[in-house]
């Protein structure tokens, strides 16, 4: 029934506006004589039975879809640089003021310039050495040894690194060296072993496999782990005489390019034949390369034996480094050790220490 009035309604409409129109048309002055009414039924005659409505589609602005638009160019990725050298290990500060030295304290009668052997331009070299080193990152106040059993025993400094196992009596003025110095002289380092020899010191396959990294010799890895300022090195029992010029060469030159003060260290005994060959081509590398020759060669002549054991290749031994005994210093350890800080005190003063001790 609704549909039908629905319907209705509908029709209604429409013959309301085709009649309308036909009106419109003729009070335009359509004079043709045709007959509006037949165009009424025309019209009607025309409109099928469902009518679709079609509603006008509103005009909806419809925003255009956006360009991409250029996009920064990704920040490039920073290219790593140069890792920085390592910080040079500070100074004590302040750093002490060594006491004067006695003028001049003799040893069995030899004066300390011909143990120590440092003139002026080895001083100065070293100084150069030790700038070289400070800039690497080495620490001012480490030193290392390479040497051989002569070196690797209790006998050889470790009693400096336990106040109750020494007295230095007249010696009394290098306290400081020890104090300055703390830890190394007890140090056992990887280029420091028994049987070891210049041959051997520059050959990986003599190196620490736990502490040394692959194809590192000795010497530079002992270097590496303990970054001494100062290196002593102790060879030549050990060695042949073919090879030893050429091979402590080598150790003084890579010593020196990694920043570390070689001190060359004449031997006491004559294990290659009275000639003392060897002792002779350490003077002279010392002198061509002008870097500090501890010559205990020189001081050894004043003791028993030279200071060497009944091997005739180690040194005879002490019980305490007690040098208000004066059986100290005639036996090889006790003279050996007792020089040993006589050069590192020449190095503290005259190079390390410099500056604040008014010796530049």
């Amino acid at each position: 029934m609704q549909r039908k009035q629905h319907n209705v309604v509908r029709w209604s409409l429409i013959v309301g506006t085709a009649v309308a129109l036909l009106l419109l048309v003729a009070a335009c002055g359509g004079d043709d004589g045709s007959e509006p009414v037949a165009e009424v039924e025309n019209v009607e005659a025309a409109v099928p039975d469902t009518a679709v409505v079609v509603s006008p589609v509103p005009e909806t602005a419809v925003s255009p879809t956006p360009l991409p638009t250029n996009q920064p160019p990704p920040t490039p990725t920073a290219v790593p640089t140069e890792t920085a050298p390592p910080t040079p290990t500070p100074l004590p500060t302040p750093i002490p003021t060594l006491p004067p030295r006695p003028a001049p304290l003799y040893v069995n009668g030899i004066p300390p310039e011909l143990i120590i052997v440092m003139p002026e331009e080895v001083v100065q070299n070293s100084r150069q050495i030790f700038a070289k080193g400070q800039g690497l990152g080495r620490n001012s106040l480490r030193f290392s040894t390479a040497g051989d059993s002569i070196a690797q025993t209790p006998q050889y400094l470790t009693w400096f690194d336990d106040p109750e196992q020494y007295n230095l009596g007249e010696f009394a003025y290098l306290q400081p060296v020890i104090d300055a110095f703390a830890g190394s002289f007890a140090h056992q380092g990887e280029a420091m072993r028994d049987g070891l020899n210049t041959t051997a010191v520059l050959d990986p396959t003599w190196a620490n496999k736990d502490e040394c990294e692959p194809n590192e010799t000795p010497l530079a890895c002992e270097i590496r782990v303990y970054n001494p300022s100062v290196m002593l090195v102790l060879f030549g029992t050990n060695d042949w005489s073919d090879t030893f010029q050429e091979n402590m060469r080598e150790v003084v030159e890579y010593t020196i390019e990694q920043g570390v003060i070689p001190v060359i260290v004449t031997k006491a005994n004559r294990v290659e034949g009275s000639n003392n060959y060897r002792n002779i081509i350490m003077r002279e590398l010392a002198a061509e390369y002008q870097v500090p020759l501890w010559d205990f060669d020189r001081i050894a002549e004043t003791i028993p034996n030279r200071g060497v054991d009944e091997d005739q290749a180690h040194m005879t031994i002490i019980n305490l480094a007690d040098y208000t005994h004066p059986a100290t210093i005639m036996r090889g350890y006790g003279l050996h050790n007792i020089t040993a800080l006589m050069a590192l005190d020449s190095l503290l003063r005259d190079v390390i220490w410099a500056d604040v001790n008014g010796n530049r």
